[in-house]
C-alpha cells in the first residue's frame, strides 16, 4: 500500500481521450491513488470500460458534453462529500511520470499545515534554466487548471467552480472567485516528470526572430475565448477587482496577437 495515496486523490475531466490517457490512468491507479473522472464523451467506451466497477475509481457523466466547468465542479464536490481533503486535477493531455505523483503527494503531506487559507496550489513543471528556486511556495493571482491541487473544504465554501463557463475561462474565473472569497492561491515550482506542452499539438513559429510553440485554433474557439475572458473582465470591474481585470485583458490581447501571427506565418521546419 502506498502511504502517499491516503493523502490526495486525482481528478480528470475527459472528452474523446486517446490511449495516452488510459496509460496515465492505469499508472495513477497502479500507484494506489483513487481517481475521480468526469466523462464528457461516454459514447466512447474505452475510458468508461477502463475504470467502471473499480473500487478505487469514481466515474461520473451527464451522458453528453457539458463542459469543463460542470466536470470540475462535479468531481471536486463528489470527492469532498466522499470525505476527501484534496484533489489534484490533470488535463487529459498532461504528460505525467510516477516521480511527479510522488513529488506532488509529498508536498501535500509535508506542507499541509501551511495551506490554511489556500483554495488551490498549482504545480509548475521544472524547466531548463528556471530562475525560481525549487521547493518554493509563493502566492499568485492566476493559475491554470491542470496540475492544480484543490483544497476541497475551501472549494465547498466557494460553491465550487463556475459551471456557466464551458471550457475557456474556467480557471481564471475560479481565480477571481478565490479573491472575492478571500482565499489564497499558491504556485509551487520545479516539479519534475510532467508537462502541459508535449501533447498540445503545438508547432514552432518564428515570431520577432525567436521560435515559439503555438497552436492555431478555429475562429469559433477564438470567439469563445474572447467572450469568456470579456465576461471575467466585466465581473472583475463589477466587484472592484480592477487589477485582476487588467491581467485578463493582457492575457486576451496576447492570445489574439498570437492567433493573428500563426494565421500569417507558416510553421518552422
Amino acid at each position: 500500500m502506498n502511504p502517499r495515496a491516503d493523502e490526495i486523490v486525482f481528478g480528470f475531466v475527459v472528452f474523446r481521450a486517446g490511449c495516452s490517457l488510459l496509460e496515465r490512468l492505469h499508472m495513477v491507479l497502479g500507484e494506489g491513488y483513487k481517481v475521480y473522472l468526469y466523462d464528457n464523451s461516454p459514447e466512447c467506451a474505452e475510458v468508461r470500460e477502463a475504470i467502471q466497477g473499480r473500487p478505487d475509481a469514481v466515474y461520473l457523466t451527464a451522458g453528453r458534453n457539458v463542459g469543463l466547468g460542470v466536470g470540475l465542479s462535479s468531481i471536486c464536490a463528489q470527492a469532498y462529500y466522499d470525505g476527501q481533503k484534496a484533489l489534484l486535477f490533470l488535463d487529459q493531455d498532461t504528460v505525467l511520470q510516477p516521480g511527479a505523483l510522488s513529488s506532488m503527494s509529498d508536498f501535500y503531506r509535508s506542507r499541509r499545515s501551511e495551506l490554511h487559507g489556500y483554495c488551490a496550489v498549482n504545480f509548475d513543471p521544472a524547466r531548463t534554466g528556471d530562475a525560481v528556486p525549487r521547493s518554493r511556495l509563493r502566492d499568485v493571482s492566476i493559475i491554470i487548471n491542470s496540475g492544480t491541487l484543490f483544497i476541497l473544504d475551501s472549494l465547498e465554501r466557494m460553491n465550487w467552480h463556475d459551471t456557466s463557463y464551458f471550457v475557456d475561462g474556467v480557471d481564471y474565473k475560479f481565480c477571481l472567485d478565490a479573491q472575492l472569497c478571500n482565499f489564497r492561491i499558491g504556485m509551487y515550482s520545479g516539479i519534475d516528470g510532467f508537462d502541459h506542452e508535449t501533447e498540445q499539438g503545438n508547432e514552432p513559429y518564428r515570431i520577432l526572430n525567436r521560435i515559439y510553440p503555438a497552436r492555431r485554433y478555429s475562429l469559433s474557439r477564438i470567439f469563445d475565448v474572447a467572450r469568456s475572458y470579456s465576461r471575467i473582465v466585466l465581473c472583475s470591474i463589477r466587484s472592484g477587482r480592477w487589477g485582476f481585470g487588467v491581467k485578463i485583458l493582457r492575457l486576451l490581447a496576447a492570445y489574439l496577437l498570437i492567433q493573428a501571427y500563426v494565421r500569417l506565418l507558416k510553421p518552422q521546419e
